[in-house]
């Protein structure tokens, strides 16, 4: 398959392009970041679980650097 898109960074496009994503998801994706795992997608309720199940190996979640929390 090659690289996992980066729920955390990926366009709008790039995430439309995985099939039974479209607009409306990848738009409610982009809004929901930052995500600290890819199964925050279900949990935030971002998509449903049945999706998630179909493009869990097409995604994942790297940590940001943002100064949210203390460094350890």
């Amino acid at each position: 398959m090659g690289e996992k898109l980066d729920i955390n960074s990926a366009t709008k496009d790039q995430l439309d392009a995985i099939p039974g994503i479209g607009g409306a998801y990848a738009q409610k994706m982009i809004a929901g970041r930052p995500y600290r795992t890819k199964r925050e997608l279900v949990t935030k309720k971002i998509i449903p679980q049945s999706l998630y199940e179909k493009i869990k190996d097409q995604i994942i979640a790297h940590h940001t650097t943002a100064p949210t929390g203390s460094a350890k």
